[in-house]
């Protein structure tokens, strides 16, 4: 199966604050917020914006705090408005709540279509590009390594200038079941080449069964020009 060399580097999380509605007394507390966001969106290696921090009530300056715990009820969502509530505490003692919304986009570098991919086509390196793109949902399943893609074949179609799912590819079959399949079976000393009947559709990678002539079972990998390996 055909693999582009190299990977293409997917940028780490930033967070930028475009806007900040907050004085400046609350300053440590957007921090606090900015900081809570990053952690909570960091395993999805994405540039994440915050375009607004609004915190809703006012801090009396005077107020000693030591420590401020942020939680996201309803959980961090990109594309929209996210409710945040803020707890000010003293010697591990709450002494303020409030709460405050922030605006969160998520942008991340993923595989998009270079033109419009039919069902059973082969990706090839022209096919796919990597753009960066706003992610609506975290869930999406959207690929970011081009290797990932080139080499597989379409199940869904998809459009050009489309970000491509997992979901929307599937490994080349190269092995059908009831085919002929060449077996090389090797060990340290000797290596075999025979003919057996697959029992199963078989990729590269995947392992399969097969039936000899003389109806001898054989579970054996895959390799990428279609044989059937088969150590012993």
């Amino acid at each position: 199966m055909a693999r582009l060399a190299g990977t293409i580097s997917i940028v780490m999380i930033a967070l930028v604050v475009l806007c900040v509605n907050a004085a400046a007394g609350d300053g440590r507390i957007v921090a606090e917020i900015r900081d809570y966001i990053t952690d909570s969106l960091r395993q999805y290696d994405a540039f994440v914006e915050v375009e607004d921090v609004s915190i809703k009530s006012e801090v009396n300056p005077a107020l000693d705090f030591d420590g401020v715990r942020i939680e996201a009820p309803y959980g961090v969502r990109p594309a929209r408005r996210v409710p945040v509530t803020v707890v000010l505490v003293r010697d591990g003692v709450a002494v303020k709540r409030l709460w405050a919304t922030v605006r969160v986009r998520v942008f991340k570098d993923v595989v998009v279509a270079a033109r419009t991919l039919k069902i059973h086509e082969k990706v090839g390196p022209g096919d796919v590009r990597v753009e960066r793109v706003e992610l609506k949902d975290l869930s999406t399943g959207v690929v970011s390594s081009l290797d990932e893609v080139i080499g597989m074949m379409v199940r869904r179609p998809v459009r050009a200038g489309s970000y491509i799912k997992r979901n929307y590819l599937e490994p080349e079959t190269l092995v059908r079941r009831g085919e002929a399949v060449t077996v090389v079976a090797e060990s340290r000393t000797m290596r075999i080449r025979t003919v057996a009947t697959a029992l199963e559709d078989g990729y590269p990678g995947s392992f399969i069964e097969a039936r000899t002539a003389g109806g001898k079972s054989l579970f054996g990998l895959v390799t990428e020009n279609g044989d059937l390996l088969v150590r012993f």
